[in-house]
C-alpha cells in the first residue's frame, strides 16, 4: 500500500498542545484510573 501510494495513504499531522498533553499524561501514568467500565461511563456522564 505504501509503495503504491509512494508514501502513507493519509495525511500526517503534528499533534496540537491538548493532544500532546494527553499523551504525556498517559505515558507518565497520570491519567484517571477506573475500577470498571461502569465507573468510566459514570464519569463520562457527569
Amino acid at each position: 500500500m505504501i509503495v503504491m501510494h509512494k508514501g502513507l495513504p493519509f495525511e500526517l499531522k503534528i499533534p496540537n498542545n491538548e493532544t500532546r498533553k494527553a499523551l504525556s499524561e498517559l505515558e507518565n501514568r497520570e491519567g484517571q484510573i477506573f475500577k470498571n467500565v461502569n465507573e468510566l461511563f459514570a464519569d463520562l456522564d457527569a
